[in-house]
């Protein structure tokens, strides 16, 4: 058997948003838009992360991380 392949940026990309996405909508608190302002992205850019259709770059992920409550 072969080495598996490591996934690409955007596979990644896509996982953790897929995470961050359920994790979110799971909890529903603190709500999105808050979240997002808290992040310094409008609500548009904020989801579109979210959903997968953009990548979330580490100073984002990093800022999400202190916008969520302990």
């Amino acid at each position: 058997m072969g080495r598996a392949m490591p996934k690409s940026v955007n596979e990644r990309g896509r996982s953790f948003a897929a995470l961050a996405h359920r994790l979110l909508m799971a909890k529903g608190q603190p709500p999105i838009k808050d979240l997002a302002e808290a992040c310094g992205m409008s609500y548009a850019n904020f989801y579109a992360r979210l959903r997968g259709r953009t990548v979330f770059s580490a100073d984002e992920i990093r800022r999400l991380f202190r916008a969520l409550p302990d």
